[in-house]
């Protein structure tokens, strides 16, 4: 499937699986406000109130006092010194046991689309195979006939010795009440809206009569464990939840706690009765919160409204519970908790910052860049029941390796469920039992996996693992492995960026002898500059250690410092050149005037420079340069000549519009649709996209010029020898695309 394919796809309720929430200017972040102006008048053209020195000094860190005005943040949760010993203990679930502690949770995947085909089996064989005791397979009933339409996933899966999960839960337009999410895009962004629809006594009973016959077809299937989703603010939440259920007056209204949960608790009992020996288990808010009106949380769940839903659920007989939190208006934050911390820690994308320390009543550990928040909630909820608990959020075992493992051996809680980390390694239990933690291709927490209802056109890849979704599609029929090469050839890989260090790991596992050259003193490429400007949130830095320790595994021969040309390949007479030189900046095209400085991206990234400033260019790169230096306490402005929309079309949907909402909330202009952009004596002079002429105060001016391919050694080449261009040298994008193009083409040596 290509990534055309899957931008193309309409919006559906399949695609709702992984839904959109509400992105709104709001108040400061932080209460930290940039003194940006509007459009200067004319006679104000030219103007500043700040001196212009350029660059002066080396750049401060991006984790600075205003970044964390807020929720101070401590690495120290990277800490290995496990053996992970509690993660592999056996654990008993109902009737059944698992061989470790370890759950896919059941989030979409994008690998099960139009048919239980190659694909989806293969999907779920190869996460089974990978060590993982308990698969949770996404919810897919549009797909479901009978009781053998599944049955393909879940013999994959028992074939690989881990246990079975279906989730099933309800749709925003089977609700409690009438009451909507404040802000409406995760209901309007698709055709007819989605909003919530209060069901009459009569269709609850009917609801849960369609979902108990579901769960006995599951479990006709063969499946052992059956997961009632009542997180997010899906149907079983909105009962649940005070904050929806605000208007019935029938036993599943608000009155009492049993009537709140009893929508629940009597599909578990009959479940219970109808299909003897499976596993039910509850996923339920174990604390929520209202980012849209921050703070008006009063009708929210508390701890200890969790702690005594725990109790009934376990004594309507289930087995199990996963806790994590609810955040109310940014429907993806539900489940990918450490989104908040994407430019900022505590990052609504409303244009307001969260106080760890006091929203979720202070439950929600802040400190960690979002990796294990919710451990403390889930602990709560495990004092109160004699049954297993688990959470998800950033419970990424690679990257906290005593975190995670602690809080199962401190009795915390009793089990990890994680999705992304093993959407990039499906066999990181087995790496980690043993012993290889340095081999785990490392989750960038990147979220380019998570197409979303704010972007359907999202990307749906995995950043780190090219083979996610494309694994026994057109692209890649082999799988996920790339097959041995008939014919071992001599492969000169020219560059040391993320495209080129893939496609030399890959050919070299093919057989391949393979010799990776590149013209600086250490490899890296584009990804230094990446990770300067990201920061840690990405793991980008762990991500380019991986690459290299690959080369190495696989036995690919390093050359840097080292110009290639026409000359040397002739020399070196290797059967295929693959050139992976990356993208060329074309140079400032402004000119400086007056005291106004122009920098390129590169000069502004590793130089102190003098605020205001002010981004001219809609790429990638210009959005991060823009959180980078806002992080430094800078004054930043961005005009582009495009759309709203066309602002970094390549980042990741989710994380682009956080960071476009922080910077709004701290008062950065962003100028869409300009003309007519010349940088002027204190600032930038552009044509509105509704007419006026304006001009923003700018002691330095970032000229962020489109990229373009580096492929000169391509045409030197062109009739020489067998020529493979791959990454930004091929088309400028961003770090997903390099690594796909070179793992794909490194497949075709």
């Amino acid at each position: 499937m290509s990534m055309q394919h899957l931008a193309s796809k309409p919006v559906s309720r399949r695609n709702l699986l992984t839904g959109g929430a509400a992105i709104a200017a709001g108040a400061l972040i932080g209460g930290v406000a940039t003194g940006m102006t509007a459009c200067a008048s004319a006679d104000q053209k030219g103007t500043s109130s700040q001196p212009s020195n350029g660059t002066t000094k080396p750049a401060t860190s991006q984790t600075t006092a205003q970044a964390v005005e807020l929720n101070p943040q401590d690495d120290s949760f990277e800490a290995n010194t496990t053996d992970f010993s509690a993660l592999f203990q056996p654990i008993q679930l109902g009737g059944k046991q698992s061989k470790n502690r370890i759950v896919k949770s059941a989030a979409g995947s994008y690998a099960v689309n139009e048919a239980v085909n190659e694909q989806a089996v293969g999907y779920y064989r190869e996460l089974a195979r990978g060590g993982a005791g308990v698969i949770g397979v996404e919810f897919c009933d549009w797909l479901i006939e009978d009781e053998n339409s599944l049955k393909p996933i879940v013999d994959a899966i028992h074939e690989e010795g881990a246990l079975a999960g279906a989730q099933i839960w309800g749709m925003w337009t089977q609700s409690s009440s009438s009451k909507n999410s404040i802000s409406q895009l995760e209901q309007t962004a698709v055709e007819g809206g989605m909003p919530h629809l209060p069901l009459t006594t009569d269709e609850v009973h009917a609801f849960q009569q369609e979902k108990i016959a579901l769960a006995q077809l599951h479990y006709a299937t063969g499946f052992d464990i059956i997961e009632l989703n009542a997180g997010c603010d899906h149907t079983f939440d909105t009962f649940l939840s005070r904050f929806w259920n605000t208007e019935r007056d029938d036993e599943y209204g608000p009155q009492s706690l049993e009537n709140r949960a009893r929508i629940l608790t009597e599909i578990i009992e009959e479940i219970k009765r109808t299909c003897p020996g499976v596993i039910v288990h509850v996923l339920y808010n174990g604390v929520e919160e209202n980012v849209e009106q921050l703070g008006d949380s009063e009708l929210c769940i508390t701890p200890e409204e969790a702690a005594a839903f725990g109790k009934l659920f376990e004594q309507a007989g289930a087995d199990m519970l996963q806790v994590r939190f609810g955040t109310f208006g940014n429907h993806a934050a539900n489940f990918l908790t450490d989104l908040m911390f994407v430019g900022a820690p505590g990052n609504t994308g409303l244009g307001t910052q969260v106080d760890f320390s006091r929203h979720y009543r202070g439950l929600v550990n802040g400190s960690h860049g979002g990796i294990g928040a919710l451990i403390d909630v889930a602990a709560n909820v495990k004092k109160a029941v004699g049954i297993p608990v688990g959470t998800v959020g950033g419970m990424d075992p690679r990257l906290a390796p005593d975190l995670v493992n602690d809080a199962v051996a401190d009795g915390k809680i009793d089990f990890v469920v994680m999705n992304r980390p093993l959407v990039a390694d499906p066999h990181l239990p087995e790496k980690l039992r043993s012993g290889r933690i340095d081999d785990v291709r490392p989750c960038n927490h990147c979220s380019n996996c998570f197409m979303s209802v704010i972007n359907p056109d999202g990307f749906g890849f995995c950043r780190a693992n090219p083979a996610h979704t494309r694994a026994f599609t057109n692209e890649m029929p082999e799988g996920y492995e790339p097959a041995k090469a008939q014919v071992s050839k001599r492969v000169m890989v020219v560059g040391g960026g993320p495209a080129g260090m893939e496609a030399a790991a890959v050919a070299a596992q093919r057989g391949h002898e393979v010799t990776l050259y590149d013209d600086k003193g250490a490899l890296g490429g584009t990804l230094d500059f990446a990770a300067l400007v990201k920061g840690p949130h990405e793991r980008i830095a762990d991500f380019k250690e991986w690459q290299k320790r690959q080369l190495e595994s696989g036995g690919v021969a390093v050359v840097t410092g080292t110009t290639v040309d026409a000359s040397l390949v002739k020399s070196e007479s290797p059967d295929v050149v693959v050139l992976a030189t990356g993208a060329s900046d074309p140079g400032v095209m402004l000119k400086p005037a007056g005291s106004t400085v122009v920098l390129s991206m590169e000069e502004a990234a590793t130089s102190e420079v003098t605020s205001p400033v002010c981004i001219v260019g809609e790429n990638l790169r210009a959005l991060d340069l823009a959180n980078y230096l806002l992080q430094q306490g800078k004054n930043v402005s961005i005009v582009h000549e495009g759309a709203k929309e066309d602002l970094a079309p390549e980042q990741a949907p989710w994380p682009r519009a956080m960071l476009i909402s922080l910077l709004e909330g701290r008062g950065s202009q962003i100028h869409h649709g300009t003309s007519n952009v010349a940088v002027v004596d204190g600032g930038v002079s552009f044509t509105t996209s509704y007419g006026l002429e304006c001009t923003l105060p700018a002691a330095c001016v970032v000229d962020c010029e489109p990229l373009v391919p580096n492929d000169a050694l391509a045409r030197e080449l062109d009739g020489i020898c067998d020529v493979i261009v791959v990454g930004d040298a091929e088309t400028p994008s961003n770090i997903i695309n390099a690594v796909a193009t070179g793992n794909l083409k490194g497949r075709q040596i």
